[in-house]
């Protein structure tokens, strides 16, 4: 894009650009010397004809004053090259009109107005620029385009509407950077606090936001914060993630966003990567939320994702089969000792320190070293530790029978790992 503001005009059918001290009673070869053919920018950007070019040219189209050689009409017929749209803030032989008000012309004020409009085409961005500036002058000055555009042009990208796609300093958001007048900065900030009663009401500055305008970004990173917050047992973003689905005051686009920045904080860190181990403190909740109907998109944005990576997952939102474990117990008085954990015929049950298998013998013969849960309870913390949604996990127990006893593991602690290495430095 290329925006200029000045004196323009021909001469012998060649439109130029005139610098800013240059004296419009001069002879007009002093003009043709000094002053910058548009046809060389157009050969500058003619290249790819995939690219969008846009120049925007607030300049009268008429000459004043001048002598000999000028043809005395404004700029001569320019032809937008491919992929090329001129805009110019007057119709030919009128003056682009100053403002009272400000220190640009009133075109660039419409335009200022416009610019930002979200989810318009460009061509529909100009047309609201014509029209405002038709208001503003009475009906003096028309703004004028040449295009010869090709398919669907949006000045305003990465607004909340256009998709999901989101830039790499998002998807890495170590060292992302808001715009300065960003609405959501803030609230990021509080959320980083670490401080529950600041992380609070901040939650409740998330509705005044003007979605209207909101980098899809910036609701991205809004995010991934919250589900760091909840992960660092604030309960009022605990609570927010768990009424999302029902929460009525953020548009259903936006909530997409918020909800992408959640589930991809789950799998990767702040460089990107995905996470040695997953950030699944309440994963459970967020990838139960994404298992709805109404965000389907949000599952393809993380499944593709993932199926990227050089990794097994037990669990892949979107996919439609349950995950099957196999749980092998034994009798211990009147509980039962969980001895494996086995998924697809590979034992998964790790340790706390994830480099060993539990010591099952210990554990027979110290009651320093169990813990006794519930059948339910053993159940909600495999699917957390595997980060599966609620409804996709199917446990079969072998060995004995576990109705009303309780499960005996490890005092200290147990994860379950999807990756085939054995040692500690290799184990994801």
């Amino acid at each position: 894009m290329l925006y200029y503001a000045g004196h323009g005009f021909q001469i012998r059918n060649q439109n130029l650009l005139i610098p800013i001290d240059f004296n419009d009673k001069d002879d007009p070869k002093t003009a043709d010397r000094r002053g910058y053919p548009i046809n060389a920018i157009l050969e500058k950007i003619e290249g790819d004809v995939n690219k969008t070019r846009i120049i925007i040219l607030d300049a009268c189209r008429i000459i004043r004053g001048m002598r000999g050689e000028s043809d005395g009409n404004g700029f001569a017929q320019m032809y937008a090259p491919q992929g090329t749209l001129i805009a110019f803030s007057t119709s030919p032989g009128q003056v682009s009109k100053e403002s009272d008000s400000c220190k640009h012309g009133i075109y660039t004020k419409c335009l200022l107005q416009h610019m930002d409009d979200v989810r318009i085409s460009i061509e529909e961005m100009f047309k609201r620029v014509r029209t405002a500036l038709a208001k503003e002058t009475n009906g003096d000055q028309i703004s004028w385009e040449h295009t010869s555009l090709i398919g669907d042009f949006m000045l305003k990208r990465n607004a909340i509407y256009d998709g999901m796609n989101y830039s790499d300093d998002a998807l890495a958001d170590r060292n992302y950077k808001f715009d300065r007048n960003s609405q959501v900065l803030d609230i990021v900030q509080k959320l980083k606090s670490h401080d529950w009663y600041i992380q609070g009401p901040a939650l409740v500055e998330i509705k005044r936001i003007n979605f209207e305008t909101v980098r899809a970004d910036d609701l991205f990173i809004l995010g991934r914060n919250i589900y760091q917050a909840a992960c660092g047992n604030c309960i009022a973003c605990q609570n927010y993630i768990t009424q999302f689905k029902s929460n009525k005051e953020i548009p259903d686009d936006a909530k997409e966003h918020i909800l992408n920045g959640m589930v991809f904080e789950i799998y990767y860190d702040s460089d990107g990567d995905l996470r040695r181990k997953l950030k699944n403190e309440f994963a459970t909740e967020v990838l139960s939320i994404l298992d709805a109907d109404m965000y389907i998109e949000c599952r393809e944005f993380i499944e593709s994702k993932l199926r990227d990576e050089d990794r097994i997952f037990f669990y892949i939102p979107g996919q439609d089969d349950k995950v099957i474990i196999e749980v092998k117990v034994e009798e211990l008085g009147e509980n039962v000792l969980v001895t494996d954990i086995v998924h697809s015929n590979k034992s998964v049950y790790y340790s706390f320190n994830f480099n060993r298998k539990p010591d099952i013998e210990n554990i027979r013969e110290s009651e320093d070293l169990q813990r006794k849960v519930s059948k339910i309870t053993f159940e909600t913390e495999l699917r957390k530790k595997m980060c599966i949604a609620s409804g996709y996990l199917k446990v079969n127990y072998i060995g004995c029978d576990v109705e009303h006893k309780r499960l005996i593991i490890p005092s200290w602690g147990y994860n379950v790992w999807s990756d085939d290495n054995e040692t500690n430095d290799e184990k994801i």
